[in-house]
């Protein structure tokens, strides 16, 4: 255990040692997710009951960060246009649903050498939306998640991160069927991975 401690020590002081004091640097970053509907709570209605989350479906982000870091501490705020897909599958039947949003992660992480890891809250307003339900969906603004994942930059220019976005609160307000309105409970969770270049 001692030499666990001893390691660690090393590494940090290694880290603070060749570490920059102040750096404010500026990027752009594109990549790949994959996305799914978590259904918590389906619609109390008869033919919704059995209503259950599909397969993850393929999206894509795109957009810009800025990265300050201190001491080998950092603060990396986002903004990235991204388009998710979920299914929804109700009595055995497909029920595609798509998202164009505005995200903006709030990254707070720790940089040792070339290798970041970091976490922070999502806010993400939803541009539009569509999909093949035959009801109508009362889609929230603005939804709240969470990231948190790793990453390490590559000649100080190239940037690669892995990360996991899970949802905090439902994209709906509820569903509107037969003129009532019902509870509607789904979140959405992505793993997304992107690369990027530091200016």
């Amino acid at each position: 255990m001692k030499k666990i401690f001893f390691f660690g020590f090393l590494l940090f002081f290694f880290n603070f040692s060749n570490a920059q004091i102040f750096s404010f640097k500026l990027g752009a970053k594109v990549g790949l997710s994959s996305s799914d509907l978590k259904v918590n709570d389906a619609v109390n209605y008869t033919s919704w009951k059995n209503a259950a989350s599909g397969d993850p479906k393929l999206g894509f982000h795109l957009g810009g960060f800025a990265r300050l870091t201190i001491l080998g501490i950092y603060l990396q705020p986002e903004l990235l246009f991204t388009h998710t897909k979920g299914d929804i599958i109700q009595n055995n039947k497909s029920n595609l649903q798509k998202f164009n949003k505005l995200d903006m992660p709030i990254i707070f992480g720790y940089k040792i050498l070339f290798f970041r890891i970091g976490a922070g809250p999502v806010a993400s307003l939803i541009i539009n939306s569509n999909s093949n339900l035959s009801y109508e969906e009362n889609k929230k603004d603005i939804v709240w998640s969470y990231q948190a994942g790793i990453g390490i930059d590559i000649l100080k220019k190239i940037t690669l991160d892995l990360r996991y976005e899970g949802g905090l609160s439902n994209i709906y307000d509820g569903v509107t069927i037969a003129g009532k309105k019902y509870k509607y409970d789904v979140k959405n969770n992505q793993w997304l991975f992107s690369i990027g270049l530091i200016f």
